[in-house]
């Protein structure tokens, strides 16, 4: 019996994705509304329904309805890896820039709750280095005479000596 789910929830799916594929993305919602009337969506795969919902709805210019289904992929995450919650996390984070009157606090918010997401990651740790000045280099094609130059020569005017070293590293052709 649940192979037989699961052979119906991948056959829905990849018709879903043939036409997703092909920017048909109208099309491919109403395969989604099928597969959820139908209910061929397994619990641990509903997920994959959400993301592909939000991502199709994306490029449709339906951003409230996009971003909810997003937030609802990574809200019940079923068999998804850490890797594909991040991806389907950053997506809702970029998409997020796109809906008028978001907050700072609200996407401050929603960038903490994805800082989460990587919580395995060891954070680089170091002796600090008493009284060093901070290195910092800079690289360009473009440290020549050039309108890059001439623009950027007063930023680097502008550090405080004692505090910082700079270094230009060219990258371009000498003339």
């Amino acid at each position: 019996m649940r192979n037989k789910i699961m052979d119906r929830f991948i056959a829905y799916y990849t018709e879903m994705k043939r036409v997703y594929d092909h920017k048909e993305y109208e099309a491919a919602l109403a395969q989604l509304r099928r597969m959820h009337e139908e209910n061929v969506i397994p619990e641990t795969k509903m997920w994959m329904y959400h993301q592909a919902a939000g991502l199709a709805l994306f490029w449709l210019g339906e951003m409230e309805a996009s971003l909810q289904h997003l937030r609802q992929a990574w809200l019940e995450p079923g068999d998804m890896t850490l890797d594909t919650q991040q991806r389907i996390y950053s997506n809702y984070l970029m998409y997020l820039h796109y809906l008028p009157g978001i907050t700072d606090e609200e996407m401050r918010i929603e960038h903490f709750r994805y800082a989460e997401l990587f919580h395995q990651i060891r954070t680089f740790s170091h002796e600090k280095k008493k009284k060093k000045k901070l290195r910092l280099g800079y690289l360009s094609p473009d440290f020549v005479d050039h309108i890059v130059t001439n623009f950027s020569v007063q930023l680097f005017a502008c550090y405080d000596r004692s505090r910082y070293e700079v270094i230009l590293y060219s990258t371009g052709m000498r003339k």
